[in-house]
């Protein structure tokens, strides 16, 4: 791939060498710093001169930095056209690329319904299922129950007639008591039928319940398909804060002991200027909870023109 070609700005700064002024300069804050080191002040006419070199060092800065501003001045303005050529297309570029993420994030949005509204309806039908497996179980257990009282009653009845049958004397009545003892075989007969129709289908039944707890319900998909060479950034942040209900949570976590009190305590931060423009007006005055204020001091040099006092 070819090198793109340099700019006019960027090939003069390649081009870029040192000035005689800054080299000039470089020599004269090298001198200085080097008497500032060996500077010692042990007296008031030492104090003065200590004074009078402040000052010319402090119209030295100003005058290198104004140099500084000078030199750098056209490659800001370079710097500045550049971007306003650029602006126009980036933003619209940008403007384009908010929109689509905003159709994707959409549908999105959309996908995770549908899908939501999918599990849900797999729920239900699962549901339903087992509901119906539960009945049928239940009418099994019924059917059986009622087959077995029936098989018992039967049995009841069949030697009942059996023992008629034996303690009847003459004919009629033993024929009449052998036929009651043949209806209640009969019936007896029947009644095991019963039962043994009730038992399969409790077992029927009882396999199905068997199937079912080892058969996983059809799958429904969790997430929608990704796009090749893209990915949904889902970011949590704070939304809404109540900085009392903040504050008191930290103040009441601190009085209990709570280990969360250090976490809260994190969450809240001191307002540094508005502490400082307290400090400034009320001074030594200044009283605020937890807040220590102190006084620090330099020296500011006047300017050029202005008398020292004596």
């Amino acid at each position: 791939m070819n090198a793109p070609t340099a700019t006019p700005i960027a090939q003069a700064v390649a081009e870029l060498v040192k000035p005689q002024e800054v080299i000039a300069a470089e020599r004269q804050a090298q001198a200085a710093i080097d008497g500032a080191r060996l500077l010692v002040i042990d007296s008031r006419e030492g104090y003065e001169a200590a004074a009078d070199d402040l000052q010319s060092l402090k119209d030295s800065f100003r005058a290198v930095e104004a140099q500084r501003v000078h030199l750098k001045e056209p490659f800001l303005e370079g710097g500045r056209r550049v971007d306003a050529f650029f602006k126009v297309p980036l933003d619209r570029l940008k403007e384009a690329a908010d929109i689509v993420s905003r159709g994707m994030l959409d549908y999105d949005r959309r996908e995770q319904e549908r899908l939501r509204k999918e599990r849900e309806e797999a729920d239900r039908k699962e549901r339903e299922r087992l509901a119906e497996v539960k009945r049928q179980q239940e009418e099994a257990d019924k059917a059986a129950r009622q087959a077995a009282e029936a098989q018992a009653a039967a049995d009841k009845a069949a030697r009942q007639a059996a023992e008629a049958a034996q303690a009847a004397t003459d004919a009629a009545a033993q024929e009449a008591a052998q036929a009651a003892a043949a209806a209640a075989e009969a019936a007896a007969a029947e009644a095991a039928a019963a039962t043994q129709a009730a038992q399969a289908q409790a077992v029927q039944v009882q396999e199905t319940v068997d199937l079912l707890a080892v058969t996983p319900a059809a799958p429904v998909a969790t997430s929608q398909a990704r796009a090749a060479g893209t990915s949904t950034v889902r970011t949590w942040k704070a939304v809404s804060i109540d900085l009392r209900e903040l504050v008191l949570g930290a103040a009441k976590a601190i009085q209990e002991g709570s280990e969360r009190a250090d976490e809260l305590l994190s969450y809240l931060q001191a307002n540094e200027s508005a502490l400082n423009a307290t400090a400034k007006g009320l001074k030594g005055a200044a009283r605020v909870p937890g807040v220590l204020f102190g006084e620090s001091a330099s020296i500011r040099a006047s300017s050029r023109g202005k008398g020292r006092a004596g």
